[in-house]
């Protein structure tokens, strides 16, 4: 009687897929906070992790898109002395969308990867904004908008391209190595 192997995260030789994708994101976490690794633009600093979440739920699913946005955001809330797990669960959240979008209606392709690193990006941004200013009425919400959020925002997506390509050759390696 053959058993039913199931797939995605709870699959029998995914060992390689946590290791990798671990590593990836400790790696991008580490760059992220490092303080010269990225040039400050216009006092803008990236987040290229919220990219390598989000192209790893196009090519994975939602089930490790998931996994991998709860561990991206607790160590990127660990490493920013900021609200302990505001940006787990908001990269929870988006990991989840993204997984479910690419699941049942995209293609895993480049456009869409892009779609999907703009409005992950912005959902990350205004979340983050909305609940660390806007939500506690501060008299400067719209100006921190302004000048640091949406800077923000728009340096990291300038980095999205080199993001997709990165967990594409990763995605494609993990592939190669499961079906052998």
């Amino acid at each position: 009687m053959k058993t039913k192997r199931s797939t995605g995260l709870f699959w029998v030789r995914n060992y390689l897929s946590w290791i990798i994708y671990g590593l990836g994101v400790l790696l991008i976490v580490l760059l992220q906070m490092a303080p010269r690794f990225f040039p400050v633009i216009f006092n803008a600093r990236p987040t290229p992790l919220l990219l390598f979440v989000v192209c790893v739920a196009l090519f994975e699913g939602p089930k490790v898109g998931a996994a991998v946005g709860i561990f991206a955001g607790l160590l990127w809330d660990l490493y920013s002395f900021r609200l302990f797990g505001l940006n787990a669960l908001i990269l929870l959240f988006i990991s989840v969308t993204v997984g479910l979008l690419v699941q049942w209606l995209l293609r895993a392709n480049f456009l869409s990867a892009m779609l999907l690193c703009v409005g992950g990006v912005l959902t990350h941004t205004l979340l983050e904004w909305l609940l660390c200013y806007a939500l506690f009425l501060h008299e400067e919400a719209g100006a921190v908008l302004l000048h640091v959020y949406l800077p923000n925002a728009l340096y990291t997506l300038v980095l999205a391209p080199f993001v997709y390509w990165l967990v594409l050759m990763m995605a494609r390696f993990l592939r190669r190595h499961r079906k052998g």
